[in-house]
Formats: C-alpha cells, sequence, structure tokens
C-alpha cells in the first residue's frame, strides 16, 4: 500500500508513505480532508450543486385551491416535487 499527497484534480503527487495494508496505513496516517476544504474558492468535480429553493406551502395551497380541473391540481402537485 503507498499512500499519497495531491489534489485528484492536478498532477504532481508526492509519496508519503508505504505500509504493508491498508489497517496500518490507515493507523499511521492522517484523516483526509474533505474536498474543498484545502481550496475552498476552487470548484471541485466532488461539490454538488445547490439544491433548488422549495416551493413555499402557500404557494403550493393557492395554485391547489385556483385549479380549475384534476389535470391544474396534478401540475400543482407535479411542480411541488421536481
Amino acid at each position: 500500500m503507498i499512500a499519497l499527497t495531491g489534489d485528484p484534480d492536478a498532477p504532481g503527487w508526492n509519496v508519503i508513505g508505504r505500509y504493508d495494508n491498508e489497517c496500518v496505513a490507515g493507523k499511521a496516517l492522517p484523516r483526509p480532508a474533505p474536498p474543498g476544504v484545502l481550496h475552498p474558492d476552487r470548484l471541485s468535480r466532488f461539490n454538488r450543486r445547490e439544491p433548488d429553493p422549495e416551493l413555499p406551502v402557500q404557494e403550493l395551497l393557492r395554485d391547489v385551491a385556483d385549479a380549475q380541473s384534476a389535470g391544474d391540481v396534478s401540475e400543482a402537485l407535479l411542480a411541488s416535487t421536481q
């Protein structure tokens, strides 16, 4: 087992240790930093996009109350779950 340091998206990794197995390496090495901690200003392929804002419940209730047909109600419910 070889332990490396470096950014997964960049060249230039460094070997920081050689171990007989993963258990020994896990005990000897510090825990890895989560993606984005060391370079918070850079976007990482591991970052998730922000979720879309949720439709307020009052707006959903208004849309259901204003619906003229079952199709309008189903559209309002579908829009609130997407």
